[in-house]
């Protein structure tokens, strides 16, 4: 996924989630059970832990969840004490499919947060992976999955949806990029290889001239690939317009639309058309 410049005042983050162990085989005894959605679940990570296979040996435990093809979820995992987490998805049914991982907060500390966007190609149980890279005796921590308001149904170019952000909408959360802990609705965005759309988040009503937009984009699960690339913009202004461009792998992204702020609420539409030529 790319992003061009646009004539609209904004600031645009690329990083790559990353990890340093691939998903591989989980041990006997790693599961803790399951974690519905709309719920959260407590747990340690613990010198007595499952234990990683790769050169940092990470301390590791796991979830499992269902998933329905074509939703939309938002994983959310954060550090209850001094270290930074790292959140991944595993499908045990397809090992080609590698594992999806979320980004997660440049600083380490209490409060810090591994947040995971997935739009899901199948239906099934998944497997969430907890863990924290090289730090042998982690703490406790939180995980939790929503199914965000906003949208469903995958925009296609032409689109409209007006829409309202409230203290009932999911939380983002990056320490890294420029707005960390935002409200925000989630929609489905397809993109085909390499096609481009642009995205249109303008305020409206009485939130025009207030309400200042941002989003994250986030790549759709691609087989084979251990990592997932996000792209991040806020404007200064109350309208945000920029191009997108699918990678070369077309499919499901998804897009989480906020305020440029985190107690920033309002009201908004957000368009998706062709790029201009």
């Amino acid at each position: 996924m790319r992003l061009r410049p646009v004539p609209v005042a904004i600031a645009i983050v690329l990083p790559l989630a990353s990890c340093g162990e691939t998903s591989g085989p989980s041990d006997a005894g790693c599961n803790r059970g399951t974690l519905n959605h709309g719920t959260s679940v407590s747990g340690t990570l613990a010198s007595g832990s499952c234990k990683g296979t790769s050169e940092f040996g990470q301390r590791y435990v796991e979830y499992t969840t269902t998933v329905s093809s074509g939703q939309r979820y938002l994983f959310t995992l954060r550090s209850d004490a001094a270290w930074r987490p790292i959140l991944q998805l595993i499908n045990s049914a397809d090992p080609l499919a590698g594992a999806h991982t979320g980004w997660s907060d440049e600083l380490a500390g209490t409060g810090a947060h591994s947040q995971l966007m997935f739009v899901s190609p199948y239906n099934g149980a998944v497997t969430l992976r907890v863990t924290a890279g090289a730090v042998d005796n982690p703490g406790a921590f939180t995980l939790q999955s929503r199914q965000c308001g906003g949208s469903d149904v995958p925009i296609r170019a032409g689109a409209v949806f007006d829409a309202t952000i409230d203290a009932n909408d999911c939380v983002m959360h990056n320490r890294f990029a420029e707005v960390d802990s935002a409200h925000a609705d989630t929609f489905i965005l397809y993109l085909g290889r390499y096609e481009a759309k642009t995205i249109t988040i303008k305020a409206r009503g009485t939130s025009a001239g207030v309400f200042k937009p941002a989003f994250v984009l986030t790549g759709p699960f691609i087989a084979g690939s251990s990592t997932s690339k996000w792209a991040y913009a806020v404007s200064s202004s109350d309208s945000l317009s920029i191009p997108v461009e699918g990678g070369s792998t077309g499919g499901d992204y998804m897009l989480a639309v906020m305020g440029a702020a985190p107690d920033m609420y309002g009201d908004y539409a957000l368009t998706v058309g062709p790029t201009a030529p």
